[in-house]
């Protein structure tokens, strides 16, 4: 018999050591692995943390064409407390050394199935570096990061999604031909207040019940308004609370149609609402619905017509985006467009645009958005039928 003497090594690249509760991988297990094994059917992977403060916490990945298996030595429920030792003799030597294992890694194993939004790995398809970088955020990451990288999955778009109006053009859900009219037509179904293109009516081009409900109707208060324009003394308080462009148009009215100036009061009265949220920031709108002074129905509205759910901070929240503003300018055109008449003058642009604090030239572009016609120093028009713009080509560079 033999004797052989161990030493205890002092490497600093101990070891690894698997555990395979589940079973072992048949990679593993085959008798000429390592000898006859392809490349693709077995790859060992160790991940460390980059943070210093974690430095110490490490992934094992054991990647097979069926299975994945995750080993961590961080955690409480991955606590091994190994006590292990590795032996290592050379074939002939009478001495040895004896390194110690710093941890035993329990390998929990999961089949390559398709779980939610991930892509399912093969052989031939790898798991991706973005959902390998999402994974580790999630077992290494500090909290932040992983609000982070929820944010981002939350707010993200796929082409499917962004192609679905095209989409259903093209699945003939409409009755319009699969064209850039037809593609026109879908986009501006989003942006712009519900709408007929086919009337010969101006009046039923935007169907004011489409953008004001019943409900919303029978609870505002245009009398405040009314009294005002009735006694034809404006005050600066009183333009600075209903705004220039809502007592100018409740003045027309009053001088064209004195028997509906409940009608066009109230409507402006709406009005004048989108236009003071409009106003506010973008970072606090959410907030800023609350403050408006109007019944809890018209608040309910702008709030599901103008705001997205996104993550923010690890919470669900409403947010304003930038489509939701050009959305709500076009509202604010169309609605302007209904208190004139639908023929809307110079001047009155330009009060318009004072109580937005807008540039004329960038509001005329949201009047050109739903189908006016700019008459250059006069004003803009809307005429039945509708004629929306189409997209315009950029002329390629000569090279």
């Amino acid at each position: 018999m033999s004797t052989v003497t161990f030493t205890v090594s002092e490497r600093k690249d101990l070891p690894i050591l698997m555990t395979f509760p589940q079973g072992m991988p048949p990679a593993l297990a085959r008798e000429d692995v390592g000898a006859e094994a392809e490349e693709d059917e077995l790859r060992i992977q160790l991940f460390r943390n980059k943070d210093e403060r974690k430095k110490h916490q490490r992934m094992l990945v054991v990647d097979t064409p069926l299975s994945v298996y995750r080993g961590v030595n961080f955690g409480a429920a991955n606590a091994s407390h190994c006590t292990y030792a590795i032996g290592i003799v050379r074939s002939g030597k009478e001495s040895g050394q004896l390194v110690p294992v710093s941890h035993l890694y329990s390998m929990a194993g999961q089949r390559r199935t398709p779980l939610g939004d991930e892509p399912q790995a093969t052989p031939s398809q790898p798991v991706d570096y973005k959902t390998q970088q999402r994974q580790l955020v999630e077992r290494f990451g500090s909290k932040k990061r992983k609000r982070d990288v929820k944010s981002q999955l939350a707010n993200q778009v796929t082409v499917e999604d962004a192609l679905t109006p095209l989409s259903e053009v093209l699945e003939g859900k409409h009755e319009a031909v699969a064209s850039e009219d037809a593609v026109v037509m879908a986009i501006k179904e989003q942006q712009l207040p519900p709408f007929d293109p086919t009337t010969t009516d101006v009046a039923s081009i935007y169907p004011l019940g489409e953008i004001i409900s019943d409900g919303e109707w029978e609870s505002l208060n245009g009398m405040d308004l009314m009294k005002i324009v009735q006694k034809q003394t404006v005050s600066p308080d009183v333009l600075q609370q209903f705004g220039q462009f809502a007592v100018g148009a409740a003045l027309q009215a009053l001088n064209r149609d004195p028997g509906q100036l409940d009608y066009y009061c109230k409507m402006l009265t709406y009005l004048q609402t989108l236009i003071s949220w409009k106003r506010q920031p973008d970072t606090r709108k959410h907030k800023a619905i609350d403050e408006l002074n109007c019944p809890v129905s018209v608040k309910e509205s702008i709030r599901e017509r103008f705001m997205e759910k996104a993550v923010k901070n690890g919470k669900l929240r409403d947010v304003f985006t930038p489509g939701k503003a050009g959305k709500l300018l076009c509202y604010i055109c169309v609605l302007a467009l209904s208190a004139c008449n639908f023929r809307i003058s110079q001047e009155m642009l330009e009060l318009l645009a004072a109580d937005l604090s807008m540039k004329l030239n960038d509001l005329l572009t949201y009047f050109r958005e739903c189908g006016c016609e700019i008459v250059k120093d006069t004003g803009v028009v809307l005429k039945a039928p509708l004629a929306l713009p189409s997209f315009r080509k950029k002329r390629a560079r000569r090279g």
